[in-house]
């Protein structure tokens, strides 16, 4: 699926997920490539959230000005 260009994935992200924040950690391998690569793109946002004093959870939402609907 990363051979497809980012605007494709971008709209994929959105059938499945719209504009909701995503936890790195409830992402398939498949899903976790693809936003490896609309990152590239600059196509989501990206923060660190606290799960704990010691541990950091990486969560992901789609740019709504990247997604076509």
């Amino acid at each position: 699926m990363d051979e497809l260009p980012p605007q494709q994935l971008a709209d994929m992200w959105y059938l499945k997920f719209g504009h909701a924040w995503i936890s790195r950690n409830s992402l398939s391998s498949d899903w976790r490539s693809i936003v490896n690569t609309l990152m590239k793109a600059n196509k989501v946002d990206y923060v660190l959230v606290a799960g704990s004093p010691t541990v950091f959870e990486e969560i992901y939402k789609l740019k709504e000005s990247h997604a076509n609907h």
